[in-house]
């Protein structure tokens, strides 16, 4: 079973937070669809709207949500997120908010040591020296990146297209269980899951 639908066996129903989500990834999500149980608030930067009223949006930080108690969700999800609030001590000051705010937790990040670059759309962009990182997003559109307008705009596209490592990923998780995600034998990406004990994977 999956851990939300474990959630709601066990709690006839599962508060859902996305940590840097959108409403549209769960209006097209298979578990999500048609259950009345299953509620969502969405936290994001960006102001969303959802016209389906078990999904919720608000503006928030996920490396700060101090207006959120401790376990007032049943799950916190987060799909490649992590990897965009900024430096190593941001994605730790998100990881504590997400192991706060409820009990069980699926957390996805890209991996460092995947070759391609799923931000830039780029082999080894996240392997070269940052000098050469800047050059290239000042000089050319990259992937999800305009071509940079100035340096300010280059240092923030080199900030945000980030990965973690497996010990990163584990550091910031200690009591995850942490899972490859596996693309024709490379790890594509790490899964950082926190179940109750009667959750499975999702």
């Amino acid at each position: 079973m999956t851990l939300i639908d474990d959630i709601v066996v066990d709690r006839k129903s599962c508060r859902i937070v996305d940590l840097g989500g959108t409403p549209d990834y769960w209006r097209d999500f298979p578990a999500f669809q048609e259950r009345p149980e299953i509620t969502v608030l969405v936290i994001n930067l960006v102001q969303y709207t959802s016209d389906d009223t078990r999904i919720q949006c608000i503006v928030g930080d996920a490396t700060s949500l101090p207006d959120l108690a401790d376990n007032t969700f049943d799950l916190v999800h987060s799909n490649s997120v992590i990897e965009h609030v900024g430096t190593l001590e941001d994605m730790k000051r998100m990881a504590q908010e997400v192991r706060r705010l409820a009990p069980v937790y699926y957390v996805q990040a890209p991996n460092y040591w995947f070759p391609y670059e799923f931000h830039t759309c780029m082999i080894g962009f996240h392997w070269l020296p940052k000098v050469f990182r800047l050059f290239l997003v000042r000089r050319f559109s990259c992937g999800h990146y305009p071509r940079a307008r100035n340096a300010a705009e280059a240092q923030a596209y080199v900030a945000d297209a980030n990965s973690v490592t497996d010990r990163q990923i584990r550091t910031l998780f200690p009591d995850a269980e942490i899972k490859p995600e596996n693309f024709f034998g490379l790890t594509k990406s790490w899964m950082a899951i926190r179940r109750s004990s009667r959750s499975a994977s999702m």
